[in-house]
Order: structure tokens, then sequence, then C-alpha cells
């Protein structure tokens, strides 16, 4: 798979949505995430590239706790 060049509009809003580190704190991002996804799904309809979402990696998830005699059945 061929990497796109992302267009400069793509790249400016990436960096805008990123919290900043300025004089020993932290600042928020100047486009919150709604206001990004929003603007990310007019680009994308407009036909602009936009990379895809990266998958979550469900490995990492704790497994449900479930009730004290489900998790024991196995034992019994």
């Amino acid at each position: 798979m061929a990497s796109k060049e992302l267009p400069e509009i793509v790249l400016k809003l990436k960096q805008l949505a990123r919290p900043t580190y300025v004089d020993g704190r932290w600042r928020r991002p100047a486009i919150g995430a709604r206001e990004l996804s929003s603007i990310r799904k007019g680009l994308v309809a407009s036909g602009v590239y936009w990379p895809p979402k990266p998958l979550r990696d469900r490995s990492k998830d704790k497994p449900f706790k479930l009730i004290k005699h489900e998790r024991t059945r196995e034992e019994r």
C-alpha cells in the first residue's frame, strides 16, 4: 500500500488538535475532538484525503469482572 502525501490543511488541523507544552504548562488543543471530527467528516466528503483512524488494540482491555459464582464456575 503506497502512502499518500497529506494535504497541508490536514497537517495543520492535526497540529491544532494536539495539546502544547508552553512555559512548563500544558495548554489545551485549539480544536476539540468533536470539532475535529466534524471537520474531518466534511473534508472526507469533499474528497480530501485523510488517513484512516488506527484500530484499537483490544487485547489490552481488562476482562469483564462477572459475578462471583460465574468466576468460580470452572473450579466447581
